[in-house]
């Protein structure tokens, strides 16, 4: 799908839009175009990945079961976003998961380049990896299995966090980037060891 010169494609309520192989949605040219969904975008089928270099405005459903799926035009998100194994969600650009968000599921999510914020709820269950850029929660998270190899990972907030935030079985601080924790009583767990209470590591 190409689109240019600021053209909206919309998804309306209790409407789905079906992508079924590795179609992509570039950007052509001029002001991004914009994808709203108000509906169902699912991305049901294809091995290898969607590119998605428009701007995605998502009120209603994202659910991604199949391939890579790689925005790279910006999100903002305010509604349920399904990452199902064996799918990875690969994001570049700014994205915004906003308070009313609900990103969860059993596959893989990469931050590669840009800034990502979760503000809403969070439950990837696979493997979050920060390969380039910023990946930032501003609420209590619980995330299984973190890999930084690069960029920056930060908890922010004000007081927010009375208990363990994030837990991991084993963190290696990169040559660039690293962890921020702002927050005086945030923590970082090791399960079945040690715990470090500190807000800077």
């Amino acid at each position: 799908i190409f689109a240019r010169n600021g053209a909206i494609m919309h998804v309306n309520a209790g409407r789905t839009l079906d992508i079924g192989g590795d179609v992509a949605f570039i950007n052509a040219g001029g002001a991004v175009p914009v994808f709203e969904n108000a509906g169902t975008l699912l991305k049901s089928g294809g091995t290898g990945t969607t590119s998605w270099s428009g701007k995605i405005d998502s009120s209603g459903t994202i659910d991604l079961r199949a391939g890579t799926f790689q925005p790279t035009g910006d999100m903002t998100i305010s509604g349920p976003f399904t990452v199902t194994a064996p799918v990875l969600l690969d994001l570049g650009g700014t994205n915004n998961f906003a308070a009313a968000s609900n990103l969860s599921g059993t596959g893989t999510m990469q931050v590669s380049s840009g800034t990502t914020t979760v503000s809403g709820t969070y439950g990837i269950l696979g493997q979050l990896t920060l390969a380039n850029g910023v990946e930032q929660f501003t609420v209590p998270v619980t995330i299984p299995d973190l890999t930084i190899t690069n960029g920056t990972f930060k908890i922010s907030g004000s007081s927010a966090y009375s208990s363990p935030i994030f837990t991991l079985p084993a963190y290696t601080i990169p040559v660039t980037g690293g962890l921020w924790l702002n927050d005086a009583n945030a923590t970082v767990v090791k399960p079945h060891s040690r715990r470090l209470e500190t807000p800077t590591v």
